[in-house]
């Protein structure tokens, strides 16, 4: 535990989404007269998408171009497809596609994994009644503990658990009845993910993921779902915009119909 006298760093962005739950701690602690610096010099992605989250930031419409391109269509279901098509042009790994709600749309993120699984991974091998099959990305849905299938090294000390954090990611590696066994980057370890009689877990399919959920990560290609249904427009603010656009390094897509709210933000 720190002792007297220890300084603590707090990093973050208050133009993001604010912490699911009750407070804002860095709004707060600012608000509140702490000594506070901001960074200036962008280090993550360049073009049009800097250009972009800077206007987000003061409130206003921006321009779309360059590396980062607008897509509108009449129907849902229309971009929808236009999500995939232009997934299943990027290598898994490196791309994401971000969603504004859970389900219940055609732009929902149950809805868009469900046709991203099929697209990227149709001849995955799995288990009977398991929603998951071997090459699979998935996120963790909570902190957790996981067992490894091999001892990790770590500060000369050798391990065979793993934390892993809500929000990261892995590839499925294996899939059996009661378990499965997924590969995590960083540290590179396979971890063994048990399955409830339902086969429930604290993992989801992540080819789609909220933009909650993606907080803290970056990908080279972003595709962004601009659902137009009432809940996901209840959420869809200028916060939830920026931490979503920020999370590309090389290219950002914004898909959606064109609705009086997409055409605010992005100044159409």
């Amino acid at each position: 535990m720190p002792g007297r006298g220890t300084h603590i760093l707090f990093v973050g962005d208050i133009g993001q989404l604010p912490p699911v739950g009750h407070g804002a701690p860095l709004r707060d602690m600012i608000f509140a007269g702490m000594p506070v610096g901001t960074l200036t010099e962008i280090r993550r992605n360049a073009g049009q998408i800097v250009g972009a989250c800077a206007v987000i930031r003061k409130g206003d419409r921006f321009q779309t171009g360059g590396n980062l391109q607008a897509i509108t269509e009449r129907e849902p279901e229309q971009c929808a497809r236009h999500i995939v098509d232009i997934a299943q042009r990027r290598i898994v790994e490196a791309c994401q596609v971000i969603v504004a709600v859970n389900e219940n749309t055609a732009m929902s993120r149950e809805s868009l994994n469900r046709v991203l699984q099929d697209a990227f991974n149709p001849d995955g091998a799995r288990a009977q009644g398991k929603p998951f099959r071997v090459g699979d990305k998935i996120v963790a849905t909570d902190n957790k503990w996981y067992s490894t299938t091999r001892p990790i090294e770590s500060n000369g000390d050798r391990s065979s658990t793993l934390f892993v954090a809500k929000g990261e990611q892995a590839i499925v590696g294996a899939v059996e009845s009661l378990r499965t066994f997924a590969d995590v980057p960083n540290p590179s370890a396979r971890i063994v993910i048990p399955h409830g009689e339902r086969a429930a877990c604290d993992f989801d399919l992540a080819y789609a993921i909220t933009a909650h959920k993606s907080q803290g990560s970056q990908w080279s290609h972003v595709i962004v779902a601009l659902d137009p249904s009432y809940g996901a427009q209840m959420v869809t603010s200028r916060e939830w915009l920026y931490t979503a656009i920020s999370r590309a390094s090389d290219t950002c897509h914004l898909i959606g119909p064109v609705t009086w709210r997409i055409k605010w933000f992005i100044g159409l």
